[in-house]
């Protein structure tokens, strides 16, 4: 959890997430150290999708479609896991990373 805080972009079991790595705010230096991790297995990488259909040179529609078929639900458990493990720090850095504007989009659509 310190990662978070630190504004490291962390999955469940201090994965690297896919989807956050292009926004992470790192010098190279920092860049190459979390390459290093995911490369010796330190840190296991959760690619995106997308990049794992770009890494297998598969389209991304035909696997979204099995996805669909199966359900995402394990993602969602996952989210609501750390999320309850977070502190309220951790939680409103949560929602400045995703954007309020996002969170407050939802919450109007849930809210109606």
């Amino acid at each position: 959890m310190q990662q978070l805080l630190n504004g490291v972009s962390s999955g469940v079991n201090n994965s690297v997430n896919g989807r956050g790595v292009k926004h992470l705010k790192r010098t190279r230096q920092e860049l190459i150290s979390l390459a290093a991790d995911v490369a010796t297995g330190r840190r296991p990488l959760e690619p995106s999708l997308t990049q794992t259909c770009a890494l297998l040179d598969v389209p991304v529609a035909a696997v979204a479609e099995i996805k669909a078929r199966n359900g995402s639900g394990s993602e969602v458990d996952d989210f609501v896991k750390a999320w309850f493990g977070f502190s309220p720090a951790q939680r409103g850095l949560a929602l400045q990373t995703i954007g309020i504007a996002d969170v407050w989009d939802v919450l109007a659509n849930i809210v109606r």
